[in-house]
């Protein structure tokens, strides 16, 4: 996944939506939560994110801090998500991707498989919110063979 903050404040939210805002009825469980590194275990920065351009990371507290024009990008060996073992370990109705925080960006989720070409998921502008998790579909995955990671 890559999250980028926009240079071009006229860019518009498009199709994100609301945690408050799902379906009836759709019951999540959290599959996994971004993970930063850990003292004692492992604090090699580029197995958990990458960043570019103006951007920081406050292990203790957490935090992602982009300013305009920086990215993250999370498609790393602890933060990737290895859906085909997802998918052959249980049965998934859907896939969404939750964020907290505050400002605008630019949200871009990827599907690789081996010897495939990345199939884009996601490619959103919103503002986040600090108080309310934004919800972005991502179930579509399965059309590409439920396999790789995203």
């Amino acid at each position: 996944m890559t999250l980028a903050s926009p240079n071009d404040a006229a860019l518009k939210p498009v199709s994100a939506m609301p945690a408050d805002q799902m379906p009836a009825g759709v019951q999540t469980v959290t599959l996994q939560q971004m993970t930063l590194p850990l003292q004692g275990f492992c604090t090699e920065p580029d197995l958990f994110y990458r960043l570019e351009g103006p951007a920081w990371v406050s292990e203790t507290a957490g935090a992602v801090i982009l300013n305009p024009g920086a990215g993250l990008c999370t498609d790393t060996f602890f933060n990737m998500l290895g859906i085909g073992a997802w998918q052959r370990a249980c049965r998934l109705d859907g896939l969404f991707l939750a964020l907290q925080g505050s400002g605008q960006v630019e949200v871009r989720a990827y599907q690789g498989q081996s010897g495939c070409s990345l199939e884009r998921l996601c490619c959103e502008v919103c503002t986040l919110s600090q108080t309310n998790e934004t919800v972005f579909d991502l179930s579509h995955y399965m059309l590409n063979g439920a396999a790789g990671g995203i």
